[in-house]
């Protein structure tokens, strides 16, 4: 199975990661770094890289959303990941403005 891993800031007082190319993978997981103000993340998406990003929702109308803690490695799956799949282009969205500079790596297949 072919993988990928991305890491993204998300900078200080901000709330959203720089985009990502997806490049035909699936988002599959999110490792987190050991400090983060946020508890969740969400994602928006474009179909170009320099395009709007909207926010993703499930077929159920849900916001497409993951628990986040610190130091995690957090699976992405089922409905997340299926939501996100059609869209070249991603972003992840913490729910508070961070304190610092936040590393994330994004893991595709």
């Amino acid at each position: 199975m072919k993988a990928k891993q991305v890491t993204v800031t998300i900078a200080s007082g901000g709330t959203t990661s720089g985009a990502v190319r997806m490049d035909n993978y699936m988002l599959a997981g999110i490792i987190t770094p050991s400090a983060l103000t946020g508890t969740a993340f969400t994602f928006t998406v474009s179909n170009t890289f320099a395009g709007t990003y909207v926010p993703v929702y499930d077929a159920n109308g849900n916001q497409v959303s993951v628990p986040a803690a610190v130091s995690r490695a957090l699976g992405v799956s089922g409905a997340e990941a299926d939501a996100l799949a059609p869209w070249p282009f991603v972003k992840i969205v913490s729910n508070a403005a961070e304190g610092a500079d936040r590393s994330v790596t994004l893991c595709f297949k």
